[in-house]
């Protein structure tokens, strides 16, 4: 091999490969923790939004328990969202008021409405609405 087909394939091989790196960034996956954490946040968003209501279909790539006034998590983390207060790595303790036990998992479309006493949480999948 003469020396600019050595240049050539060493320049085309690192545009490959920078190619490939670029291409792999896109496609983020979602973990537990961030499909839990994601929750969490819009939680806090809508409790600071007075008479805010939003609705959003979350994947949740495990199980969480929502009672009023505590989230329970099926695997063990820390998550640091500012409404909430974590006694242990599996409860949170926040805003939240069902009107019923609520379990998360897979694909659930979910409706967060503010309140002045907190975040109410209606799963419209399972009430009817």
């Amino acid at each position: 091999m003469e020396l600019d087909e050595v240049i050539f394939a060493l320049v085309l091989l690192g545009l490959c490969s920078m190619a490939l790196m670029y291409a792999s960034s896109q496609f983020e996956v979602s973990t537990y923790e961030d499909d839990v954490t994601l929750l969490l946040r819009d939680i806090c968003a809508v409790r600071l939004s007075p008479g805010a209501r939003v609705e959003r279909t979350y994947y949740i790539d495990g199980k969480v328990v929502v009672r009023n006034g505590s989230i329970t998590l099926s695997q063990s983390f820390w998550v640091y969202v500012y409404c909430f207060t974590q006694p242990n790595a599996t409860t949170l303790t926040g805003p939240v008021i069902t009107t019923e036990k609520l379990e998360l998992e897979g694909l659930e479309k979910l409706v967060l409405l503010s309140t002045p006493r907190g975040v109410v949480i209606e799963h419209p999948n399972k009430s009817g609405t």
